[in-house]
């Protein structure tokens, strides 16, 4: 075996190098366009909750923290 990216999968380098999960890659391949679109709308909640969450524990949205020392003066 020689230590040259194998030519028939370019993404195997990566592979070794970054360490990518490729079968996680290869499963993500077999999900439908639905599937893939109710996974990033599932996220996409998730992000959301979890924003509005930290709004309400901090008082403000940390993204925009100029507009929340606007509101106390």
């Amino acid at each position: 075996m020689s230590d040259a990216p194998c030519e028939k999968n370019p993404a195997a380098e990566i592979n070794h190098a970054d360490e990518i999960d490729m079968s996680l890659l290869d499963y993500l391949q077999t999900l439908t366009v639905e599937e893939r679109f109710e996974r990033h709308e599932q996220a996409l909640a998730l992000v959301r909750a979890l924003r509005a969450a930290g709004q309400e524990y901090y008082g403000y949205d940390p993204r925009h923290p100029d507009e929340q020392a606007r509101v106390f003066y």
